[in-house]
């Protein structure tokens, strides 16, 4: 799942992939990790969110987009769920040698 964050990975597939049925898997998979594939799916893509705030200086929109968000802002709403700030406030305390480009 990681070497996928941008991918639009479909349980199903994962379930597929693994050879059990998708009840099964997404059993297995929280019991294995402890949160649901969704979930897992969703920090990685937070992860990764957060090193291309701080080490790149693509704009928030292209973050969005990359990361298979519909919008920047559901990508920008979603980030402050996790960060408790905005990802513009995000990358401002953790990047300071990166200017904006927003």
């Amino acid at each position: 799942m990681l070497a996928h964050v941008t991918d639009k990975l479909q349980l199903s597939e994962l379930a597929d992939i693994s050879g059990y049925s998708l009840s099964f898997f997404k059993t297995k998979f929280k019991k294995e990790v402890g949160i649901t594939p969704a979930d897992y799916f969703n920090l990685q893509k937070f992860e990764a969110a957060k090193k291309l705030l701080t080490e790149t200086n693509q704009s928030i929109t292209d973050i969005a987009y990359a990361l298979g968000f519909s919008s920047s802002s559901y990508f920008s709403s979603s980030f402050k769920k996790l960060a408790i700030c905005t990802p513009q406030i995000y990358r401002k305390n953790h990047s300071p040698s990166l200017s904006t480009s927003d």
